[in-house]
């Protein structure tokens, strides 16, 4: 499924002339997510309020494909943002020369520590390193990658597993730590981090083992199908890519002047009528893939909720691209065209979550059966069951043993670990031939 070339769409300017870059309908959703996560890494003291908190634009986004699928493309985004990434770089390297050409001047030997700044931060980092980048950027960074195992790797070590800080960035919840230098107390109190991975599918499980963990609901995942057909390399749309870019780069970083020298914050809000059609929208999403795929989808169509918001947040924003450096306007209220914008790229986003969250194994496939009891249910489940099944005939087995779904589940994923019943897809099941 596709959202691109849903003619309903109507995107601000910098994102159709983005748009225009892709050599299809799914190269084209992959460069226009992947834009979208970049962009909500630079829109500084711009926020709304959703269920009752205070949500910056910040996403998190994994594509996933096979190799030599176009996981590559999302370069386009890093570029689009990298001269924001540069002028910080560049406070940094003048700060330090004027440190510098002063202790000379004065004859110290040691040099006050200038902070670093920068927009991208890397994924191979201690945990320590990370959270201190957050604090000396404003709270503010953006974690690319092209190789999610870079960020699965690092994640395993213990100085520089973040985790725990990725989950909390999300919500901005307060991140606190300890510095081993005079063994200092940091704490960033509202984190706004923005993440943009690539990596294969393999490479998902390895960063998101199963579907109860906490990453796997905050991130938009697009799986990318792996085209068969050759690329025309020299084609004049990648041919002039750098061309096309340098345009959309100087839009972007008078956005991000525009928010960032605001008079004052920058609030974002749905109307009325929008706010109806959002809760009646995820009321009728949360009750459809909870009965298809269970209870364990409910935290992924509810953080999905928060990401529309968002994506909302910065199709609003982008609509100032381009008309000068001052901000003028401090309540944006979403126009009903990204609003529905919004909406139509959400349909597409819940449709490769659930094909994702098929894929990976439930955490309940860690039942223990310990009593002959349970062993000797496990049998007369597996009896009951047809050669082949789905969700209703699993549904059914909670009935017929009087033990609740969640459990009837749990028997189930049993049976896979022990390689009894085979899981071929999205709710089809067979039992295994021995």
């Amino acid at each position: 499924m596709t959202f691109s070339d849903n003619t309903q769409l109507s995107l601000p300017t910098v994102l159709e002339r983005i748009k225009d870059l892709a050599t299809s309908p799914e190269d084209a959703d992959i460069i226009l997510l992947s834009s979208l996560t970049a962009i909500s890494s630079i829109l500084p003291r711009y926020s709304g309020i959703y269920g009752g908190r205070r949500h910056f634009a910040n996403l998190f986004l994994f594509i996933s494909a096979n190799a030599s699928a176009g996981k590559g493309r999302i370069d386009i985004a890093r570029q689009l943002v990298y001269p924001v990434h540069h002028s910080l770089r560049a406070i940094t390297d003048a700060k330090r020369a004027e440190v510098q050409a002063d202790a000379e001047l004065r004859g110290l030997s040691n040099q006050p520590q200038v902070p670093n700044r920068m927009l991208f931060a890397p994924a191979n980092c201690t945990s320590t390193a990370l959270y201190q980048s957050l604090k000396e950027n404003d709270s503010r960074l953006f974690l690319y990658e092209t190789e999610a195992d870079t960020l699965s790797q690092t994640l395993k070590n213990d100085t520089s597993n973040f985790s725990d800080g990725l989950r909390k960035a999300f919500h901005h919840e307060p991140i606190s730590y300890l510095r081993r230098t005079n063994n200092e107390y940091s704490e960033i109190t509202v984190p706004q981090l923005s993440v943009l991975l690539a990596g294969t599918p393999q490479q998902i499980a390895r960063l998101i083992p199963d579907v109860e963990d906490g990453l796997f609901s905050r991130f938009i995942i697009y799986r990318a199908p792996l085209n068969n057909a050759w690329l025309d390399v020299f084609a004049p749309k990648l041919a002039q890519l750098a061309d096309n870019i340098s345009p959309l780069q100087g839009y972007i970083l008078e956005l991000y002047e525009m928010f960032r020298d605001a008079d004052r914050d920058v609030s974002f809000c749905f109307t009325t009528e929008q706010q109806q059609r959002f809760n009646q929208f995820f009321e009728q999403m949360q009750s459809e893939y909870i009965t298809n795929y269970g209870e364990h989808i409910i935290a992924s169509i509810r953080r999905i909720g928060v990401i529309t918001f968002r994506i909302a947040m910065i199709l609003t924003a982008l609509r100032l691209a381009g008309f000068g450096r001052k901000l003028h306007i401090f309540n944006l209220a979403c126009s009903d065209q990204d609003f529905n914008n919004a909406l139509i790229i959400t349909q597409c986003i819940i449709e490769h979550t659930a094909i994702i969250f098929s894929e990976l194994p439930e955490p309940s496939a860690s039942l223990t059966l310990k009593t002959p009891y349970q062993q000797a249910l496990l049998e007369k489940i597996y009896n009951t069951l047809p050669d082949a099944f789905n969700q209703t005939e699993i549904r059914k087995i909670a009935t017929d043993f009087s033990i609740s779904e969640r459990t009837s589940r749990r028997y189930i994923n049993q049976l896979i670990a022990r390689n009894k019943i085979n899981k071929k897809a999205h709710n089809n099941y067979e039992k295994a031939q021995i």
